[in-house]
């Protein structure tokens, strides 16, 4: 990013100042090691002196390149890399990224809970490695794979490479390539490119499927939306992409939850998502506390409109069969249309105190402080323990059982009666 200035202290000043920051590898792509493997974030600044004549000409060419309907992107670019260029360089600072509080934390609990954790940052290589040990995303026992290859011919042989060495580590242990195998993948952007192509693909896939945890460096926004839409269509996976910049919107819009932290970095990320957070580690909170509540809600409540129907349908049922299937109406048609507004509104016999909708959206089977400490309890929705097809039959049997107590209590009740309302069925 550059921006041109010039000295109104001097009269008729016959030059203006170009001052142009960006990343490392687009001004210096050298001596940035030392302060990466500190953790420091690094940023190179550069300028140049240019003659006001050569501005001004820069300056029509530009609001011309602004003005184009079609190719403004590339006049544009043609007119920037005419203007940064020959620059003079200044300095470098080396900003420390400090974590927010309770990072690590939050990610060690995730893992806990069964999610697979991935990073996709923008910073270089050696500072994502070191951020990436300081939040817990990789320990002391996990064996980095690093994917650096310079062309896509490198890039094959790598993945080829790679995914033999791991089967040979784990044929040697006599274990299988599983979600506990302690593996870390680390790649960087230029390799990222080659690896999301159709040919290289299904190895990366498969690379990344052994991988507990990927590291993504110097990611682009459209590469990280990229991978998400990656294992959401050939993974088969849930994801929830959480950022805090301009540059994680497409990441965030292109996953199933998006979560927005607000935060130094402008509002952008926050706009676009469907939760938004004041610090990360509230994560923990939206997906163990609430996440698990509404999955028990939901589950409860839809296994009960189920039964609540099928008791219904069942109950005219067996009077059908004791009526000869006369389609006569068993039923009032008052009681038709009370039934539904009774019995989802407000289940009064089942819970005599309070509204089934509100039993939907109240329903804590366990206190919050439960569910943060013990996060293994958030594998339940994941295991579908509280609605699968057993659930679900055995609510179809109850239902069918009731019925038939509601039936046949009314039935014997009246059998012996010597009421006559008419007579049809089986003689």
């Amino acid at each position: 990013m550059s921006v041109i200035v010039r000295d109104v202290s001097v009269p008729n000043c016959p030059t203006v100042e170009v001052y142009c920051k960006g990343a490392d590898s687009s001004i210096l792509s050298t001596k940035t090691s030392y302060y990466s493997t500190l953790g420091l974030r690094t940023l190179w600044f550069a300028k140049r002196t240019i003659s006001l004549e050569k501005f001004e000409r820069w300056k029509r060419e530009f609001e011309h390149g602004d003005d184009l309907s079609e190719g403004n992107d590339i006049a544009l670019k043609k007119f920037m890399e005419s203007v940064e260029c020959e620059m003079e360089l200044l300095g470098v600072t080396a900003i420390e990224d400090r974590l927010q509080d309770g990072v690590p934390e939050c990610i060690r609990d995730l893992r806990r809970g069964g999610l697979k954790v991935w990073v996709l940052t923008g910073d270089k290589t050696e500072t994502a490695i070191n951020i990436a040990y300081a939040s817990n995303l990789f320990s002391q026992d996990t064996e980095l794979i690093h994917l650096a290859a310079r062309n896509e011919r490198d890039t094959e042989e790598m993945l080829d490479c790679m995914i033999e060495n791991i089967d040979n580590k784990m044929q040697a242990k006599d274990e299988k390539l599983d979600e506990e195998t302690h593996f870390g993948l680390v790649v960087n952007g230029e390799s990222l490119t080659s690896c999301l192509k159709p040919e290289h693909l299904d190895k990366f896939l498969k690379l990344i499927k052994i991988c507990r945890s990927v590291l993504c460096c110097r990611a682009t926004p459209l590469q990280k939306a990229s991978l998400v839409k990656l294992v959401k269509k050939r993974l088969h996976g849930k994801v929830l992409a959480i950022g805090d910049g301009a540059n994680d919107v497409s990441m965030i819009q292109s996953a199933d939850v998006g979560v927005g932290i607000s935060g130094q970095e402008g509002m952008q990320a926050v706009m676009s998502s469907d939760y938004a957070l004041a610090r990360f580690r509230f994560l923990t909170t939206l997906l163990f506390v609430h996440g698990h509540w509404c999955y028990i809600r939901l589950a409860q409540v839809v296994l009960y409109f189920f039964y609540k129907n099928s008791m219904f349908v069942f109950t005219i049922f067996w009077h059908q069969i004791f009526n000869g299937f006369s389609s006569q109406v068993p039923i009032d048609q008052l009681y038709l249309m009370v039934y539904n507004f009774m019995f989802t509104s407000s289940d009064l016999f089942q819970y005599s105190i309070y509204q089934y909708l509100i039993f939907g959206m109240m329903e804590q089977d366990a206190e919050a402080e439960l569910l943060l400490d013990h996060p293994e309890l958030y594998t339940n929705g994941g295991i579908k323990k509280m609605y699968n097809w057993w659930s679900f039959w055995l609510n179809m049997i109850d239902a069918l059982w009731q019925s038939a107590v509601v039936y046949f209590v009314a039935y014997l009740t009246f059998e012996q009666s010597e009421l006559t309302c008419g007579h049809s069925g089986f003689s």
